[in-house]
């Protein structure tokens, strides 16, 4: 049967060829007959079973045992610190003998490999399970066991756990910090609580850690979207919340604590920590002027040349339009003086800035105001202003005359 179908599929492609070359002989073309070489059809193309003697076209295990690992790496998703995990690997002999297992080694002490049978016959199966401890905080967390195998083409092969350390509930950020605000300034924050849980999310109540303060701190949540949630890798359900400082702050160093209960019975309250500076409406700023207690640090000035100072007055609040300077009194008498220069808005009128000079004239005997432990041992300038709830700026000076 094999030969008649050869035979009547050479015929047909000769008469075939025989069509083609009339038609490009007429056209002028070359004699296709001498380019053309028939070549016998393959056995295998006849015959698909002999296909098995050729390992290049289908690699046989008969006489070798052969390693399946399913999933070789488990992606565990989120889990604290200090938490341990497991989980097991599928491993499975394909070939056509015993194929053995051993533990090599793991990445660290942190993460433990066991075998559940160390030869597997032909089409066994079984799980090597890996146990891990987290470590770290905040991170990417990767490490596996190497098996060693009987195997030719898979002498090793590495089981791999990853994912990331956090908490399972956390607020990003989980602190916050004003440098510097005024006691008539609004500020706003904006938290996301994220929950790496399937377990869904809600938050039951709030409450101030320091209940004096609590009249000038506001808090407002809602449920994350879809989109939301997809910024943040693993999440599964999470809160938008905001948080305001309002005005009334004393000034001074402040902290406060929000604590979120939730519907997570074994978790603690979630906190969110605000810390910063209330600072009054009107700052000074300038070379040697520290921030935080608003002292010119001078240093010694030659009494026969004098000197001079340049800083500038920040004011915010609702009064900064019209706010006025006028030098009323200074410490040592007659030793500073002050020149005051014109308002001018900044930052898109959020702040006025008003330079000053401060000036040493020449002929001052020689005086030490360079060390003491409060603002009362050092030279002082009184600044008359017309804002109602700062009459008076004191600008202390740690300074010395030679």
């Amino acid at each position: 049967m094999k030969i008649v179908c050869s035979a009547i599929a050479g015929l047909l492609v000769g008469g075939l060829l025989g069509l083609v070359q009339a038609f490009w002989m007429e056209s002028g073309g070359v004699d296709l007959r001498a380019n053309v070489t028939l070549s016998p059809p393959a056995p295998e193309d006849l015959d698909p079973s002999a296909s098995a003697a050729n390992p290049a076209i289908a690699p046989s295990f008969s006489d070798k045992p052969h390693l399946l690992v399913d999933h070789p790496v488990h992606h565990f998703g989120v889990m604290p610190a200090e938490a341990t995990g497991s989980h097991g690997f599928l491993l499975t002999n394909e070939g056509g003998v015993p194929l053995t297992l051993e533990v090599e080694r793991t990445t660290c002490k942190c993460t433990g490999a066991k075998v559940g049978q160390s030869s597997l016959a032909p089409g066994e199966s079984t799980k090597v399970v890996l146990e891990w401890k987290t470590q770290g905080f905040d991170e990417e967390f990767r490490h596996g066991a190497t098996l060693k195998t009987n195997d030719p083409t898979q002498p090793t092969v590495l089981l791999q756990i990853e994912g990331r350390i956090t908490n399972i509930l956390r607020a990003v950020p989980g602190r916050l910090r004003v440098d510097r605000i005024s006691v008539h300034e609004t500020q706003q924050f904006d938290v996301r609580v994220y929950s790496y849980r399937d377990q869904p999310l809600s938050l039951a109540e709030h409450e101030w850690a320091m209940p004096e303060l609590a009249p000038q701190f506001q808090f407002e949540a809602r449920p994350l979207g879809p989109d939301e949630l997809a910024q943040e890798a693993d999440t599964r359900h999470g809160y938008h919340v905001v948080l305001r400082i309002l005005p009334g702050l004393p000034m001074g160093n402040f902290s406060q604590i929000l604590r979120l209960a939730t519907n997570y019975d074994d978790m603690d309250m979630l906190e969110i920590f605000i810390s910063g500076t209330c600072i009054s409406d009107i700052t000074l700023m300038g070379a040697g002027i520290q921030a935080d207690t608003q002292v010119l640090n001078w240093g010694v000035v030659d009494g026969t040349t004098g000197g001079v100072r340049e800083a500038m007055a920040i004011v915010r609040g609702p009064h900064r339009e019209k706010i006025e300077f006028e030098q009323v009194a200074s410490e040592p008498p007659g030793i500073f003086r002050v020149e005051v220069g014109e308002a001018q808005p900044f930052n898109q009128g959020i702040v006025t800035k008003v330079p000053i000079k401060i000036h040493i004239d020449p002929g001052h005997a020689p005086i030490s105001r360079l060390s003491g432990n409060s603002n009362a041992d050092l030279g002082r300038i009184d600044l008359k202003t017309n804002h109602p709830d700062t009459p008076t700026v004191s600008i202390y000076v740690r300074f010395g005359i030679k």
